[in-house]
């Protein structure tokens, strides 16, 4: 299935999976998308992670987008792509990355933190722009700050984003979120709480719908 930028721009909430098996990454995003979430990341330091990707876009064809997150080479993003990736995140500005994704015509989130690697994100053709850790950088006043000189910029604030703080970043400027524990969590996950973790997804959809 292909990217479906509908989904993505209806709710721009990507979730993140990282380090789990291809059994429990599929259950997982499975139960985040019965909550409402419509993107779903793997990152590729994630054991199988070709396998999680595949298992995923299968799985939720035509219910999510499912991506590649922590993609730092062309050779992550190969995998990334043979796998079934249907959008990618990096974690920092990687050009050559940039540059094939948009020759192929695939969605990327770029990874940066000043204003400087957001320029350059943006000029080597990223389609939005990841600010990690956007938590240590200052939080909303900080993408509020660089609204200011970078005003087109889709911005998709990533790190400690919860439900209680998402408000405060819409009202600064961002167009999305990264999120990772408050839709899975490390112990919820395990304990195979399917349950928890659509609600925790239903939460975000209503406090960004809402917002």
């Amino acid at each position: 299935m292909a990217f479906s930028q509908k989904l993505f721009d209806e709710l721009p909430i990507v979730a993140i999976l990282r380090g789990y098996g291809v059994e429990q990454s599929t259950r997982a995003a499975e139960a985040a998308v019965d909550g409402g979430i419509v993107n779903v990341e793997v990152t590729m330091n994630t054991a199988d992670v070709a396998g999680c990707i595949a298992a995923m876009a299968a799985r939720l064809a035509g219910r999510a987008n499912v991506g590649a997150g922590t993609v730092c080479s062309l050779e992550d993003l190969k995998i990334a792509l043979d796998a079934g990736a249907q959008f990618i995140v990096t974690p920092v500005v990687v050009p050559d990355v940039i540059a094939e994704c948009n020759r192929k015509g695939i969605p990327i989130i770029c990874g940066a933190l000043t204003p400087t690697e957001v320029h350059q994100a943006v000029t080597a053709g990223a389609d939005y722009v990841k600010i990690f850790p956007v938590h240590t950088a200052g939080g909303p006043e900080y993408i509020k700050a660089l609204k200011g000189p970078l005003d087109q910029v889709k911005y998709i604030p990533t790190g400690s984003v919860d439900a209680e703080n998402m408000p405060a970043y819409l009202r600064a400027g961002a167009f999305g979120f990264g999120v990772g524990s408050p839709v899975f969590r490390k112990d919820r996950i395990e304990a195979e709480d399917w349950a928890w973790i659509s609600a925790g997804a239903t939460r975000l959809k209503e406090v960004y719908l809402n917002a």
